[in-house]
């Protein structure tokens, strides 16, 4: 009797594991480089010699549906130098600064959501170069009732692809409903019904 309750149990996790991942699996939310985002926070602090920017205490970023929560974000940039070419005299020698993001942290009480999908940790760090995100310190992510949760999490955004470290006392831990994927698939028959319209 018991094997046979482990038996279905087990295919049961299977089964939601397998339609988890027909509908692209547990994915945190994600914000787009190239469309325009919103900050707010108590304060700003610009260090252009450290090529980097703080916003402090009760910081908001804001990207279409995406919504990220932090105590502290960090945002390291590489520097252009470009040369004012209408400038003349004294002027000439300045240079504009402006330039691209190389790393993001988002530190204390750190939450991004977007719909349905959610990440919760106490550090969250972006790489640009290698289209990692990072997060540590209790990190969990979870898409509608499913929850993902380790000691590290590791996101690369181009392949949409999630790694899970435990480490130690803390054990990777998942948590599948099987009434996620039915209500996943039935959103995109309903989403699939109204394209067909």
């Amino acid at each position: 009797m018991k094997r046979w309750l482990f038996a279905l149990a087990l295919l049961t996790l299977l089964a939601a594991t397998s339609a988890m991942a027909q509908q692209g699996g547990i994915l945190p939310p994600s914000f787009d480089p190239d469309k325009p985002i919103h900050i707010a926070a108590d304060r700003l602090e610009a260090d252009q010699n450290e090529e980097l920017v703080r916003f402090v205490d009760n910081v908001v970023v804001v990207q279409n549906d995406a919504v990220l929560n932090c105590d502290l974000l960090i945002i390291h940039y590489e520097a252009s130098q470009k040369k004012d070419e209408a400038a003349e005299g004294e002027l000439a020698g300045l240079a504009q600064t402006g330039g691209q993001i190389k790393r993001l942290l988002a530190i204390g009480r750190v939450q991004m959501v977007q719909g349905e999908r959610r990440a919760t940790c106490d550090r969250a760090e972006y790489d640009h170069r290698t289209g990692t995100i990072v997060l540590t310190g209790n990190p969990e992510v979870g898409q509608g009732r499913d929850v993902l949760r380790g000691a590290k999490i590791v996101i690369q955004v181009k392949g949409q692809r999630v790694q899970i470290v435990g480490q130690g006392s803390r054990r990777v831990t998942a948590t599948i409903d099987p009434r996620s994927a039915r209500d996943a698939a039935q959103q995109a028959s309903g989403d699939k019904k109204k394209r067909e319209e």
